[in-house]
């Protein structure tokens, strides 16, 4: 409990965020603006990085609101959704499962109360981001995979162009960084999964957006666009320029 304690502070700071959050998070991907588009792009590659995988029992960690639900509910033999925001949770429960076993509860990925081996497929979408001991939160979701089970994470990338040039800007203006999340390199993560034993299968850049901060505010509708147009070619032409990217690992 020590340990967990020790490293779920990321947690404590970003709870309240995402108990405010919670409301308005599921109208986000609607949006057309950058961050409705990086949404919807992360969630269709992650459905297509498993279109060919028996699914089977999933768990989503960090699930926010059940936003993955629609597109998995129909391949899943089992749904469980994983959240620290008791108001996420709250929002998950009013999804329509369609009928199959859906389980949400607040949980740490830290402190994951499932049996090991259990689950065939773990989503982490957009949780990484916010952990202090991500090789930590990765050992726990290995513990609770199945051998030969799948394991999707996704990552915002470091060494995006996007990411550079808006560090750049901001430090040559003297202001605080506009990204409040951490940040991973390919080579860390690559690291990670090799301490931690897990393959990597496959990896998909996703975010085509090049607009730098501030100018992604003040330019939003060709940031938008942009980014919409560029999609498409990203994987075709060198998947680590996008934003972020989604690792697929195996047990």
């Amino acid at each position: 409990m020590k340990e967990f304690q020790m490293n779920n502070k990321d947690e404590n700071i970003f709870r309240n965020h995402f108990d405010k959050e919670s409301y308005e998070y599921i109208n986000k991907y609607g949006k057309k603006n950058v961050t409705g588009h990086s949404f919807r792009t992360r969630r269709k590659l992650a459905l297509e990085m498993l279109t060919t995988q028996n699914i089977g029992e999933l768990l989503d960690i960090g699930g926010g609101p059940g936003v993955y639900l629609p597109l998995f509910k129909d391949r899943v033999s089992s749904y469980y959704l994983v959240d620290i925001s008791s108001k996420m949770i709250e929002q998950a429960k009013k999804q329509n499962s369609g009928g199959i076993p859906y389980i949400c509860q607040i949980s740490s990925v830290y402190e994951l109360a499932f049996d090991n081996n259990q689950f065939d497929t773990v989503l982490a979408m957009g949780l990484f981001e916010y952990l202090d001991s991500p090789k930590m939160a990765l050992k726990n979701i290995k513990r609770v995979t199945k051998k030969g089970g799948n394991i999707l994470v996704s990552f915002p990338n470091q060494n995006s162009p996007m990411r550079k040039w808006s560090n750049f800007i901001y430090k040559i203006t003297n202001r605080s960084t506009p990204f409040a999340s951490k940040m991973f390199t390919l080579l860390e993560v690559i690291e990670m999964a090799k301490e931690l034993k897990l393959s990597i299968i496959n990896i998909k850049g996703y975010n085509a957006q090049l607009l730098p901060f501030p100018f992604t505010w003040k330019f939003e509708r060709i940031a938008y666009y942009s980014a919409r147009i560029l999609e498409p070619l990203l994987n075709n032409f060198g998947k680590m320029w996008g934003t972020s990217f989604i690792v697929k690992f195996r047990k």
